[in-house]
Order: structure tokens, then sequence, then C-alpha cells
């Protein structure tokens, strides 16, 4: 999330808009993504990810291009982003495309690599 939050403050600092500016949306988005903290801890816990998913892993692995197409169109580095690409790639591949993101981090494990 860190990483998000760096690369949407380069592009929208790329389009000229102040980081004070972009702070309250920044901060409105953060702040629903905190409530799903607790969601996020019973699929890891549980190793279910696929119960009430609402933004799937292949539906967001599509998309993930737009996120590396702005940056390159705005001149922003995608060195932090790719990574996450390859990632969500790799989770499709092993199967996960209807699991949600938390599906990633048995990837990230020793013995999901």
């Amino acid at each position: 999330m860190f990483a998000g939050v760096l690369q949407a403050l380069a592009l929208t600092g790329a389009a000229g808009i102040p980081a004070g500016e972009f702070m309250p949306l920044l901060a409105s988005w953060l702040q629903s993504m905190q409530g799903l903290l607790p969601k996020w801890a019973e699929q890891i816990d549980s190793g279910d990810h696929t119960s009430n998913v609402v933004s799937n892993l292949g539906m967001q692995a599509d998309a993930y291009i737009n996120v590396i197409d702005a940056s390159r169109s705005a001149d922003v580095s995608t060195e932090l982003v790719l990574p996450m690409q390859s990632l969500m790639k790799r989770g499709v591949a092993a199967g996960q495309a209807n699991a949600d993101l938390t599906s990633l981090v048995a990837l990230l494990s020793k013995q999901g690599a």
C-alpha cells in the first residue's frame, strides 16, 4: 500500500497537483482501506481468499496495466509498481484469479515462492 501511495503522489505531482492538495483524497482512500484490514486478516489466517471477494485478483491484474501506462505517460518511474504486476500475474497463473488480493501473501512467503 505504501508503494501505491508513493506512486499516486508521483503521478499527481507530475500532473502539477501539489501533495497538500491531494492529501485529503488520499487520506479518505486510506481510511476506506483501513476498514478492509480485519477481513484481510481473516482471509490470511483462514487461507480462504475466495469468500466475499469484491475485486478479484484476475480483474486487478488485468487493470493494473493502467497504473503502469499512466506512469510511463507521465514520465514517472515504474520501479515500484512493476514488481506488484509480476506478483499479480504469478497469482493468476497459480489459479488465484477469482481470489482476493490477500492470496498474494502466500506467494510472498518462502513456501509460496
